[in-house]
């Protein structure tokens, strides 16, 4: 895969989501500046921004205890038509309506956050198979302004380690106007 082109830096809001089918968190790209007391620690003459968790932002995939899931994992929904009621296997397996249940969540937060204008960019970082159930739940809005897609896995990654990936991304020193 090739690296993508930094982006200039500005003063815009960017936020970062980094996300797996079990979990996702948003992070604030701040200027090193600005930094709070658990943001990105940087060396001196370092990076000059940082990601500061967005507290609001962190979202967990319900357990899979929490469907009905019989003896399978194939959850057991009611369906009805006209006044005939009976249970039918769903049309889609338990795991991938634990991915969609998150996605959908996940997308509805971002949704809601760009109708009330709280960022103005977006870079995602999440696998391949998220990325393309998360997609379609964003509005349009939220897709005009995602920056770079990353298929890869950094949820497990800890706060500085991910900063270090997206040096690539992000330029270490902000940019002339």
């Amino acid at each position: 895969m090739t690296q993508p082109n930094p982006l200039p830096y500005h003063h815009s809001v960017v936020w970062v989501l980094v996300a797996d089918s079990r979990q996702a968190k948003v992070y604030l790209r701040v200027p090193s500046g600005d930094f709070v007391a658990r943001a990105t620690p940087q060396p001196e003459g370092a990076l000059t921004w940082g990601l500061q968790p967005v507290d609001t932002l962190a979202f967990e995939a319900e357990p899979i205890e929490a469907y009905d899931t019989g003896s399978g994992l194939s959850a057991t929904i009611f369906e009805s038509s006209g006044n005939v009621r009976h249970l039918t296997e769903p049309r889609m397996d338990i795991r991938t309506k634990i991915k969609a249940d998150l996605a959908e969540r996940v997308a509805g937060q971002l949704n809601r956050a760009k109708t009330d204008n709280r960022f103005d960019y977006l870079v995602i970082i999440a696998p391949p198979v998220w990325l393309g159930i998360l997609r379609p739940h964003l509005a349009k809005a939220v897709r005009d302004v995602v920056l770079v897609e990353l298929a890869k896995e950094f949820t497990n990654l800890p706060l500085h380690a991910l900063t270090e990936r997206l040096r690539d991304i992000f330029p270490a020193r902000e940019l002339p106007h």
